[in-house]
């Protein structure tokens, strides 16, 4: 029998030593619910490098920037966004894309920073414990944790997912192709994902026919 998501069945073959008490879910977009899960799990193991994570994904959410770009950044990025709250991120094919960066990312910087401590404007903003900039690769591997510890499926591009598609219900396509940097917005299209409360609302879209079954019809 051909599993319906072959990408989980796929996970679920190199991840063998996964609780499996807890079902593996094929995220591909998170619900509100979801992203307070991740906040409240850096939340409770605060330190240094669950506040830099926090920060991470903070910007992330924020921008709709892609992982590898939000590592990319410096402290004099972030002294820009204290300035303009607007940060400049290279997007697919080097080009630079200028993001308005909600308040709410900078105050998790702020927290991050002051456990790291002193910084020159050419230092990486986020850090290993080393001291080098984090990669993409190894943010990966942080989100990993947190995501296996809540049974999600691990990857970053959910949250670019999560951003542009609460963008498009919220402001439309147009404002969500801008905001993900696309040149053409069928691809765009591919990013936004079906909301469970939105596809609620679908379902029951044509309820109201049904409110007076039973009564006698007024059609002849």
């Amino acid at each position: 029998m051909i599993p319906s998501d072959p990408g989980t069945a796929f996970y679920n073959l190199i991840e063998p030593e996964r609780d499996r008490s807890a079902p593996m879910q094929a995220q591909k977009y998170y619900e509100d619910d979801q992203l307070r899960a991740m906040i409240d799990f850096f939340e409770a193991r605060w330190s240094k490098t669950k506040a830099r994570d926090n920060a991470l994904m903070a910007v992330m959410l924020c921008t709709a920037g892609r992982v590898s770009a939000s590592c990319s950044l410096n402290i004099s990025d972030y002294k820009d966004m204290l300035r303009e709250n607007v940060v400049q991120i290279k997007i697919k094919g080097g080009k630079d894309h200028y993001f308005y960066i909600d308040p709410y990312a900078i105050t998790q910087i702020e927290r991050y920073l002051a456990l790291r401590g002193p910084c020159k404007d050419g230092d990486p903003l986020f850090i290993t414990n080393c001291g080098n900039r984090v990669t993409r690769k190894r943010a990966y591997e942080q989100f990993k944790i947190m995501q296996k510890h809540l049974a999600y499926v691990t990857g970053t591009r959910p949250y670019r997912n999560t951003v542009i598609t609460e963008v498009a219900y919220k402001q439309g396509l147009d404002q969500a192709q801008l905001i993900a940097g696309h040149a053409r917005q069928k691809t765009t299209r591919g990013y936004v994902k079906t909301k469970k409360s939105e596809a609620s609302k679908a379902a029951g879209i044509m309820a109201h026919l049904y409110q007076d079954a039973g009564k006698p019809s007024k059609i002849r």
